[in-house]
């Protein structure tokens, strides 16, 4: 062990002194660090509940987030299902529309031939109208040529009856109609 020498034990306690008054707190001062202590822990257990409080808030918050977030992903979903809908809607309407086109074709080539069709029926009706009045004309002819024909046999048969009676004195026709026979 190395020697102690009274200069050495001297600057070691000087040494030892003046760190005790510089470096170590005075009653005072400890009681001063003990009352900001507590303040301090007062302080800190105000914050550990405010912390617990905002821990709480958090786990809300994040467990409303996790609702949140599944809700996004059902609205993901839906809007995924809905996005295919109008896909095959709008495919369907695409399929609609060509078929729309060739029928529009078709509807135009029909009538088409509708005004075609229309225009032969009308002629023929002309036609027929025509044929109609023609024969109409001579059925009044016919008519005419009948009524006047009518008329001279019932000229004839006057004077037949009247050409029998003063030959025969009597009318045959007469007698042949008191007979029966066979009707005509």
């Amino acid at each position: 062990m190395a020697e102690i020498t009274l200069e050495s034990l001297y600057h070691l306690v000087e040494n030892m002194a003046d760190f005790i008054m510089t470096k170590v707190a005075t009653k005072a001062e400890v009681g001063q660090l003990a009352e900001r202590i507590g303040r301090l822990e007062e302080r800190v257990s105000r914050i550990e509940e405010r912390l617990g409080q905002l821990e709480e808030r958090v786990s809300r918050i994040e467990e409303r987030l996790g609702q949140l977030e599944e809700r996004v992903t059902r609205i993901e979903e839906r809007l995924g299902q809905l996005e295919e809908r109008v896909t095959r809607i709008e495919k369907r309407l695409d399929e609609l529309t060509i078929r729309v086109d060739l029928l529009t074709v078709r509807l135009t080539e029909l009538e088409a031939a509708f005004e075609q069709f229309r225009v032969e029926v009308s002629k023929r009706f002309d036609q027929v109208m025509v044929g109609m009045d023609a024969q109409a004309g001579q059925l009044e002819t016919l008519r005419t040529e009948l009524a006047s024909q009518s008329h001279t046999l019932d000229v004839y048969n006057l004077r037949i009856g009247d050409l029998e009676e003063g030959f025969l004195g009597k009318r045959v026709r007469d007698e042949n109609e008191e007979e029966p026979g066979p009707e005509r």
